[in-house]
């Protein structure tokens, strides 16, 4: 989730992206973003797992290059 840059009622960075991941038996996440940048643009995003039940994991700050 990339924070917002509101300007009066409009927000043209809030964003929200799903991503596939690959969970490692060490207990590890990894995430792939997608290839068109346009989706992703470089910033700081909240990243937060959620399990089959809808439960959330603590949020992550991850910065994008």
């Amino acid at each position: 989730m990339r924070p917002g840059s509101a300007t009066h009622v409009t927000d043209f960075d809030h964003r929200s992206v799903a991503l596939d991941m690959v969970h490692h038996t060490s207990g590890s996440l990894t995430v792939r973003i997608p290839d068109d940048p346009s989706l992703v643009p470089p910033g700081w995003y909240t990243a937060v797992a959620t399990d089959g039940s809808g439960t959330s994991s603590k949020a992550r700050w991850l910065r994008v290059h």
